[in-house]
């Protein structure tokens, strides 16, 4: 046997006798044998059979790989965070899979993912901006309402794909005229240092 198999064994008895007596029982088995409580058996979701080892999970160098238990012997909030959208949306700009990139790839990647939702974030409120201009503007609510309904009439993607572009020009204008300024402030201080 390899040293690594024997450390996790020691380290994990429970996962031999997993692995050589592993059985399943039929409905009817667990059914007369005891009656089940929602307690007992909850249905939370199990991403691999108990026992599994996940390598390349483990957080330690010289420790063994993990292995997975089963779901009941986990927390009950652990599953809960997989429902907290607050998470899943700090995780996405984890929608990106930076598993398989270099790290300039990935901060590449990153970089594009924050400037689309930046983008996405301005033309929002750009929108909301004109909305309440255009509101203010009309003085009535049918000005309004006609100007949500000519809005409507676009489907959200058209919708979407022009506030984004127009967002997108107007960062790029205002980069521009950044770099502008710099680089004339920049010219200016070489001018004063060299006389």
């Amino acid at each position: 046997m390899r040293p690594t198999t024997l450390s996790v064994r020691a380290v994990c008895p429970r996962m031999r006798l997993a692995s050589n007596s592993r059985t399943f029982a039929s409905s009817s088995a667990s059914s007369s044998a005891s009656p089940s409580t929602p307690s007992e058996t909850p249905s939370l979701p199990s991403a691999a059979p108990p026992g599994t080892v996940l390598k390349g999970v483990s957080i330690y160098k010289d420790k063994a790989d993990p292995v997975a238990l089963q779901d009941n012997e986990y927390p009950a909030w652990l599953f809960k965070l997989l429902d907290d959208p607050s998470i899943a949306s700090s995780s996405s700009l984890a929608s990106i899979e930076m598993a398989g990139m270099s790290k300039g790839e990935a901060r590449a990647a990153q970089k594009r993912q924050s400037k689309i939702l930046r983008a996405a974030q301005l033309a929002k409120e750009k929108a909301e901006a004109k909305a309440a201009e255009r509101a203010a503007k009309a003085g009535t609510t049918d000005d309004a309402q006609e100007a949500v309904a000519q809005q409507e009439e676009l489907s959200p993607k058209d919708l979407r794909e022009r506030l984004l572009s127009k967002a997108v020009l107007e960062e790029t204008l205002k980069r521009k005229q950044l770099r502008r300024t710099n680089k004339e402030a920049i010219k200016a201080r070489n001018f004063v240092s060299a006389s």
